[in-house]
């Protein structure tokens, strides 16, 4: 498996490590065993009987994906395990504009385009906010969750990928998971369910754009690029992204919400 793709070992080995550092009672499936021998990378996690979050994006499933999310940050309060700091494992995204200045491309959109050094700013001074020591999970999107019947008690989410965990606030992974949201399609206004929630956990709606515009400065710069062997579908995703993200960001911005 490793020489047909070094990077997704690389993950799993990742994966690996972060999962020894769980807390038991973080919303994730247990890592029960694995080996690592001759090129295979193996991992047992327990069986969750679970299905994904339907797209365009119900609201019910939201409100689940933030009873999960709750649950995390008290669970990863404080957290004192051996994890990257979520502003460092995440500047590489918000510097895309600053590639883009420094190799621009000619079929960039013209408000972006216009503003590229002023979005740079931006997105260069919103990375410092996301900073903090709380447990992140950091890859939140539909595909990395599991929504488990509760019966009666309602549904529970599983959140699974956890290679790209970091330390940081309170509120990134909500924020983040709303940013995939709106490209994935909503049937609500993200933004309406969201900021209440970022608001009690410390955060803002200036804190909200930030990190849109740090993923609207990863996916234009991503979207450009040659597709990546063995995933012909991700620049696709690059740009339903961009796409999604830009007229959302481009309103907040323009209305003083950064």
């Amino acid at each position: 498996m490793e020489s047909v793709n070094e990077g997704t070992a690389r993950l799993y080995r990742k994966e690996v490590a972060v999962n020894r550092l769980l807390p038991d009672d973080v919303p994730a499936p247990r890592l029960r065993h694995s080996f690592d021998e001759d090129g295979w990378i193996v991992l047992f996690f327990d069986d969750i009987d679970g299905r994904q979050p339907e797209l365009p994006w119900r609201l019910d499933d939201f409100r689940a994906a933030l009873d999960a999310y709750d649950a995390l940050v008290e669970s990863g309060a404080g957290f004192a395990g051996d994890l990257p700091a979520a502003e460092e494992l995440l500047r590489p995204d918000f510097e895309g504009f600053a590639r883009l200045i420094a190799d621009p491309c000619d079929d960039l959109d013209p408000w972006i385009s216009n503003h590229l050094a002023d979005l740079d700013a931006l997105a260069r001074a919103s990375l410092p906010t996301i900073a903090g020591d709380h447990l992140c999970h950091v890859d939140g999107r539909s595909d990395n969750l599991l929504i488990a019947s509760g019966g009666s008690s309602g549904d529970r989410v599983w959140l699974v990928d956890w290679p790209w965990a970091a330390r940081g606030s309170a509120w990134l992974d909500v924020v983040s998971l709303a940013g995939t949201a709106i490209f994935q399609g909503t049937q609500f206004d993200v933004a309406e369910v969201v900021e209440p929630w970022v608001r009690e956990h410390g955060g803002s709606k200036a804190n909200c754009t930030g990190v849109w515009l740090g993923m609207l400065a990863y996916t234009t710069d991503a979207a450009r690029r040659p597709p990546q062997p063995g995933m012909e579908a991700l620049r696709a995703f690059h740009k339903r992204g961009r796409d999604a993200l830009l007229p959302i960001v481009r309103q907040r911005v323009e209305h003083g919400l950064v």
